[in-house]
């Protein structure tokens, strides 16, 4: 299959789900940041970086990634709280709980626990693995002293959209902990998203690792777990897949380029809402000839219940990117990854 054309793929991946309520529809799009792409534009190394990682997803989606790491890869997390001085408990100031929550799902996800994944259709359980990587709060921060591995910070989000706010010239800055050490994860209020649709979160590739932008950014209304209330806990997970390197399977938004990855169909549009998959698979989009795999954590399909896995193929690239670009990443664990159990 062919790649996907640089240019198109640079981006951190801002993915906007929208919400048709009359027509039942919920339908996911990315589009490309023009603040990312004037980034590249200036600095020709890391756009080149970018390049070159993109171009070497194939051959890394090939490999034997069992003996490069541990079976287990274990990522340490530092969740950034960004709220508006609200308590903790209230609006963005998120639970400790709740935060607790969204890291099992992660788990969930990329260990082949997610509820459905037994059941996934005939038609692609061949395809379908166990990334096994699992996630944790750190128990220790860049000085060496305790932690929970979650911050609250008290700092105004600004701008109407993704194209005016702050996030990564203020909020970043002020709060990320080395990206070379830990994974760093905000949750905040992204401008112009509401529980009802809007961009739910943005991540970039490993060409960022070490950097202040690197990591994940997720709309604090679409971040928890079961039994929080919030409109979804997903978009994390697929944000998390773009941060191990990643594209989407309709990467190009052409029938001629594609993601790279041989055990994902070639199709050239995201998915839209899917129903009640609870109730049975139902034949997805058709696209470029394919059904897509819209049980791919990579797609757009939307409820939650309809999406639960990772092919083999991309498992091998996140993999492959653990014991490359993000391997300090992975070594780090070791001094400061814990589990926390919280009954809030």
């Amino acid at each position: 299959m062919n790649i996907a054309k640089p240019i198109f793929l640079l981006l951190s991946l801002l993915c906007s789900v929208f919400s048709y309520a009359q027509q039942h529809i919920h339908r996911l799009s990315c589009h490309s940041d023009q603040k990312v792409e004037q980034l590249l534009d200036q600095n020709p190394k890391m756009k080149k970086d970018y390049e070159d990682f993109i171009k070497s997803l194939p051959e890394r989606a090939k490999m034997d990634t069992k003996s490069l790491l541990a079976p287990i890869i274990r990522v340490p997390v530092v969740v950034h709280i960004i709220h508006s001085g609200e308590p903790i408990g209230t609006g963005e100031n998120l639970l400790e709980g709740r935060i607790q929550a969204q890291i099992d799902v992660l788990n969930e996800d990329f260990n082949a626990e997610n509820p459905t994944f037994a059941s996934a259709p005939t038609r692609w359980r061949d395809f379908i693995g166990n990334a096994e990587i699992q996630f944790c709060l750190a128990s220790i921060d860049p000085n060496g002293n305790p932690t929970n591995g979650i911050t609250r910070t008290d700092i105004e989000v600004t701008g109407t959209d993704l194209n005016d706010d702050n996030i990564e010239s203020e909020i970043k800055p002020a709060t990320a902990w080395p990206s070379f050490q830990y994974y760093n994860i905000w949750s905040l209020p992204i401008p112009g998203t509401t529980a009802g649709g809007g961009t739910t979160g943005y991540a970039y590739f490993p060409s960022s690792a070490g950097q202040t932008r690197d990591g994940s950014v997720v709309d604090y209304r679409w971040f928890g777990g079961p039994g929080y209330g919030q409109s979804g806990s997903g978009t994390l997970t697929h944000e998390t897949g773009h941060y191990l390197g990643l594209p989407h399977p309709f990467s190009g938004e052409s029938c001629s380029d594609d993601d790279g990855f041989a055990d994902t169909p070639n199709i050239n549009d995201p998915s839209g809402w899917m129903g009640n998959c609870s109730n049975g698979w139902p034949t997805g989009d058709m696209s470029c000839g394919n059904e897509a795999m819209y049980i791919n954590f990579m797609d757009y399909a939307s409820p939650d219940q309809c999406v639960n896995s990772f092919t083999h193929e991309q498992i091998a690239v996140m993999r492959t990117t653990m014991a490359n670009e993000r391997i300090v990443l992975a070594n780090n664990a070791t001094a400061v990854c814990a589990f926390f159990d919280y009954d809030i």
